[in-house]
């Protein structure tokens, strides 16, 4: 049974198919309270370290374990692991959000696959990382690796 990894910090748009993920794959979730999005005072200041704490603690282990790791969110968690890239695959899904914020931070040569929400997107991030040796594709319904 392949080892799938799923990190992110929120399972709105893939709780209703970890279920069917469980019996498919050796699965593990790392979801992880969101991190602040501005350091506003001392409380933020404090989540965004914790934060980082927990990527470099639990991220490595989960970058060995599997045979390949979704990235729900294109954010700082695929930005980590695309810098310290264990046996894993990584994959991850792509909205515009995170290609004008976290693109340029990520390691793409690193990335096995990223998958779109729509054709505009996945044009866009060919225009941004014009070098991408990996696969893309688009998925207009949510994800199933079935």
């Amino acid at each position: 049974m392949a080892q799938l990894a799923l990190v992110s910090d929120n399972l709105h748009f893939l709780q209703h198919l970890l279920p069917t993920w469980e019996q498919q794959f050796d699965l593990r979730v790392l979801n992880p309270p969101k991190p602040p999005p501005r350091i506003r005072g001392p409380r933020d200041l404090l989540a965004g370290l914790r934060n980082r704490r927990l990527r470099s603690r639990e991220l490595p282990p989960l970058a060995e374990w599997a045979d390949v790791v979704f990235c729900e969110w294109a954010t700082h968690y695929l930005e980590w692991l695309s810098h310290h890239p264990g046996r894993a695959k990584l994959a991850t899904r792509m909205h515009r959000y995170e290609l004008e914020r976290h693109a340029d931070r990520v390691n793409w040569d690193n990335v096995a696959l990223v998958l779109f929400v729509s054709d505009a997107m996945e044009r866009a991030f060919r225009a941004a990382v014009p070098d991408y040796g990996g696969q893309t594709a688009v998925v207009y319904e949510n994800i199933d690796f079935a």
